[in-house]
C-alpha cells in the first residue's frame, strides 16, 4: 500500500521534508535530462485525453465518486489536505479528516493492480490535481482528479513491462516523472508525449574478480541510455541502475540528486540532472527498502530487511549510525522537518513489526566506538577506487549507453559493527494491527499506512508557547 499527501490549492511544500519548486542546480554539462528538464517548462496546462465518466478501457473497471463531489471541492479552501492511497485494485481519494465511507473518489483497476503513486504539488490548484500513478503491469496512470479525466502510458508495457516500485513528479516540472521499476531500471517520462517501442538495453558484462564482484557489478551496472534530442516519444531517459529490482528513491531537497535503493543491498546516489552515478554504499544485510533525505541535504536515511535504520552522511561519504530497535524489517522513514536545525534532527520509522519508533540525533552527541583496526578483507579491499568502464558502441542509432562518470568512484565499504556508533529510540510504539508500510510527516499531523489497508492521521502537539 502506498500513501500520498498534499493540500489542494496553490502549490504547498511536498511532505516530507522540502519544498517542490526549487530549480535543479544548472550546469554546462551536456545531459537529456537535464535538457529536457529546461525545455519542458512553461508550457499550458494540458488535460488528459479521457474521460472517465464516459469510460471504454478494460484497464479501469469502474470509478465512484462522491455523490455530492462538485458541491465538496466548491467548499474546500486551500487549508484542506487530500489524502491518496493505494489499496488491492483501488485508488482513493479523500479529506484528511474524512471517513472512508466519504471518499471523494475510488477508482477499481482491473487488469493490474496500483503499487505507487505520487501528486504534482507544481500544478496543484483549485482546478487541477494531477496524480501519477504506477501499476504491476509496467502501465501508467495520468489522472486529474478536479476534470475528471485520465490517459494511459506505457501501455502493455510497452518501454518496460515489470512492475513500477515507486513513481514520482521531478520536482519543479509540471510534466516529467521518474519511474523505478523491478527489473533495476529507471525511466523518466514525459505525460504529454506518446509511447514507442523500447528496447532495453543489456546490462553490460564486468569481470568478475573474487572479492571485488561486488564492487565492479555495482559501479559498472550504471548506464544511462540517451534517446535523440528531436525525439518526441517517451522515454526521456532510461539508466539501468542494477540487476535487481530498485524499490524506492527520493530527491534531495535541493532538487539536483537522487538516491536510490534496491534488491541488491546497496544505496546509490545520483546527480540526476547530469545523469551521473556519484557514490555507491553498501547495506548491513539484505534489501534495502526505503530511503529519505534530511531536510538541509546532509544526511539520508535507509531502512531494510537488516531490521536497522542507518544514517549516512551524504557530504562525508560515511555511515553516522546504525539504530537499532526494530523487531522486523523497516518499510519506511521520514525526517521531521519541524524538528531538524543545523544540530539536532528528529525521524521517524516505520516497520512490519507494525510499530513506529521516533530518533532524535546529534553528530556530536553520538557515541563513537573505540576503532579498531580494519581487516585488510574487510576495509582496504573495498576502498581501493574503481575506473568507470569504457563506453560501449551504440546499440541503435539514435541512442548510447555510458558508464557513470568520467571520474575516479568509490563504492563505500561496510564498516564494520565495533566502528558505527549505534542510536536507541526515543519512543517505541505500536500503532496498527498489521505491518506497517509508510510514513507521512505534515505540520499538524503524522499519517501512517498499514498492508491491510488502513490510513491512520496522528495530530501533532500544539507548539508550546512560553510566557
Amino acid at each position: 500500500m502506498e500513501l500520498f499527501a498534499t493540500r489542494s490549492g496553490p502549490p504547498s511544500p511536498k511532505p516530507p521534508t522540502a519544498d517542490i519548486a526549487i530549480e535543479p542546480t544548472s550546469s554546462t554539462n551536456s545531459s537529456s535530462l537535464s535538457s529536457f528538464w529546461h525545455s519542458s517548462r512553461g508550457h499550458h496546462h494540458k488535460k488528459p485525453k479521457n474521460n472517465l465518466s464516459k469510460l471504454k478501457s478494460c484497464f479501469i473497471e469502474y470509478m465512484t465518486p462522491h455523490e455530492q463531489l462538485q458541491k465538496v471541492l466548491s467548499e474546500r479552501t486551500p487549508h484542506n489536505c487530500n489524502v491518496f492511497y493505494n489499496v488491492g485494485l483501488n485508488l482513493i481519494w479523500q479529506d484528511e479528516r474524512g471517513q472512508p465511507r466519504d471518499a471523494l473518489s475510488k477508482i477499481t483497476f482491473g487488469k493490474a493492480y496500483p503499487t505507487c503513486h505520487d501528486v504534482n504539488a507544481m500544478t496543484s490548484s483549485m482546478d487541477h490535481l494531477d496524480v501519477i500513478i504506477g501499476f504491476s503491469s509496467g502501465d501508467f496512470i495520468w489522472y486529474d482528479t478536479v476534470c475528471n479525466r485520465y490517459q494511459r502510458l506505457n501501455k502493455h508495457g510497452i518501454m518496460n513491462g515489470s512492475s513500477v516500485t515507486m513513481v514520482k513528479w521531478i520536482p519543479g516540472s509540471e510534466d516529467l516523472f521518474m519511474a523505478s521499476f523491478d527489473d533495476g531500471s529507471i525511466l523518466v517520462l514525459d505525460k504529454d508525449r506518446d509511447d514507442q517501442a523500447f528496447i532495453l538495453p543489456e546490462p553490460q558484462s564486468w569481470a568478475e574478480e573474487h572479492a571485488l564482484v561486488l564492487t565492479f557489478s555495482a559501479m559498472h551496472s550504471f548506464q544511462i541510455t540517451k534517446p535523440s534530442k528531436h525525439s518526441k516519444h517517451n522515454p526521456v531517459a532510461h539508466w539501468r541502475v542494477s540487476q535487481k529490482g530498485v524499490t524506492a528513491f527520493a530527491f534531495s531537497p535541493n532538487n539536483q540528486y537522487v538516491a536510490t535503493v534496491g534488491k541488491d543491498g546497496l544505496m546509490r546516489t545520483v546527480d540526476y540532472t547530469n545523469e551521473r552515478l556519484c557514490d555507491v554504499f553498501v547495506g548491513y544485510f539484505g534489501r534495502l527498502l526505503c530511503v529519505a533525505w534530511s531536510p538541509d541535504g546532509k544526511y539520508i536515511l535507509t531502512g531494510g530487511q537488516d531490521d536497522l535504520v542507518t544514517i549516512w552522511s551524504f557530504k562525508e561519504n560515511k555511515i553516522i549510525a546504525r539504530c537499532q530497535g526494530h523487531r522486523s524489517w523497516v518499510t519506511g522513514v521520514a525526517f521531521d522537518p519541524l524538528h531538524c536545525d543545523d544540530k539536532d534532527y528528529r525521524f521517524a520509522s516505520v516497520g512490519e513489526d507494525c510499530k513506529i519508533l521516533l530518533w532524535d540525533f546529534s553528530v556530536n552527541a553520538l557515541h563513537k566506538p573505540k576503532q579498531v583496526k580494519a581487516s585488510i578483507n574487510s576495509h582496504s579491499l573495498f576502498n581501493k577506487p574503481l575506473q568507470p568502464p569504457s563506453p560501449l558502441k551504440k546499440f541503435r542509432k539514435r541512442s548510447s549507453i555510458f558508464g557513470s562518470s568520467e571520474s575516479t568512484l568509490l563504492l563505500q565499504p561496510v564498516e564494520p559493527t565495533q566502528h558505527v556508533p549505534f542510536l536507541q529510540p526515543i519512543v517505541k510504539q505500536t500503532i496498527h494491527p498489521d505491518p506497517c508500510v509508510d510514513i507521512v510527516y505534515r505540520e499538524d499531523s503524522v499519517i501512517t499506512t498499514d498492508r491491510r489497508g488502513r490510513v491512520r492521521v496522528w495530530s501533532r502537539p500544539s507548539p508550546t508557547v512560553s510566557g
